[in-house]
């Protein structure tokens, strides 16, 4: 639907000429490399990215809290042994 909508346009702003292909294919060519699951699935994910509040990482403890819970574990072992 994009690309048709895309060729539509390209036809109508550069006539019947060769032009109108070549930014046809860019396009496609752009779409493909940078979005490879898909026009709607990249805007999806965009959306997502700015309506989402909680972090974004995949970490669940930064690496401060997870030095201390190492150093936690290294005292407990000294205590043992």
């Amino acid at each position: 639907m994009v690309v048709g909508v895309a060729l539509e346009y390209f036809v109508l702003n550069y006539g019947e000429t060769q032009f109108h292909l070549v930014a046809t294919g860019i396009l496609l060519g752009a779409v493909v490399l940078f979005l490879p699951d898909g026009v709607l699935t990249g805007v999806q994910q965009v959306v997502h990215r700015f309506t989402r509040r909680e972090a974004t990482s995949i970490r669940e403890m930064t690496a401060e809290e997870l030095r201390t819970q190492q150093e936690r574990k290294e005292s407990v072992g000294d205590d043992r042994g």
